[in-house]
C-alpha cells in the first residue's frame, strides 16, 4: 500500500483504539463507583456508531491491548517505510509493555531486544529489560542490560551502575573476580565530590 494510505489506515485504527480505551476506562470506572455503594450491574460497552457497534465486557481488557498492539505493529512498519527509526524504537519499547501487561514475558523481551537493535542505549528499554531479567532471576542478562546503561550515563550513573553490577556479581553469581573488577572500574569514573 502506498504511504497515503498506510498512514489513513494508522488514523482510522489508532483513532478506534483510543476510543475503545476510553470507553472502557469510563465504564471501569462507573462499575468502581457503582460497587463502592454497593450497587452492582453487567457492563457493556458499546463503543461509537463509527466504530461498529463494538460490545466490550470487563474481561475483554486482553481485547483491547490487542487491538492496541495491532496498531502499534501498523505503526512500526508505517515508522520503518519512513526510515524513522527513533519512532520504531519508541514503538517496540511500547508494544513490549503491552506484551508484559498480557503477561507474555518472552514477547515482551523479544520486543525490547528490537528496540535495542535500533538504539543500544535506549534507557526505558533498557530499565524494562533489568526489571524483567531481575524478576526472572537472570542475573548476567541483568548485568548486560546494566553495562549498557554504563556505556550510554554519565560518571555519577556509570558509579552507581558498576557498584550495582558488583553486588550483584558478589551477591546473585557469587562471583568475587567479576564483583572486583567492577569496583575497580567504578573507582576509576567516581565523580569528584
Amino acid at each position: 500500500p502506498s504511504m497515503g494510505k498506510t498512514a489513513f489506515s494508522l488514523n482510522i485504527a489508532e483513532h478506534v483504539a483510543q476510543r475503545v480505551v476510553e470507553h472502557v476506562r469510563a465504564r471501569v470506572v462507573a462499575h468502581q463507583a457503582a460497587a463502592a455503594v454497593g450497587v452492582h450491574h453487567h457492563l457493556d460497552l458499546v463503543a461509537d456508531r463509527e466504530c461498529g457497534a463494538l460490545l466490550l465486557h470487563e474481561a475483554d481488557v486482553q481485547h483491547v491491548l490487542a487491538v492496541a498492539l495491532a496498531v502499534l505493529d501498523l505503526k512500526a512498519r508505517a515508522a520503518r517505510e519512513a526510515q524513522r527509526d527513533g519512532e520504531v524504537v519508541d514503538i517496540f519499547y511500547r508494544l513490549g509493555i503491552i506484551k508484559l501487561r498480557q503477561t507474555e514475558k518472552k514477547k515482551a523481551l523479544n520486543m525490547f531486544e528490537k528496540a535495542l537493535e535500533l538504539d543500544a542505549g535506549h534507557r526505558a528499554t533498557l530499565n524494562a529489560v533489568i526489571d524483567l531479567q531481575s524478576q526472572a532471576n537472570d542475573w548476567e542478562a541483568v548485568v548486560h542490560a546494566k553495562r549498557a546503561l554504563v556505556d550510554y550515563g554519565d560518571d555519577a550513573e556509570k558509579f552507581r551502575v558498576l557498584d550495582e553490577i558488583s553486588e550483584i556479581y558478589r551477591t546473585k553469581l557469587a562471583n568475587p573476580q567479576k564483583a572486583i573488577a567492577a569496583l575497580v572500574e567504578a573507582d576509576t569514573v567516581r565523580p569528584n565530590d
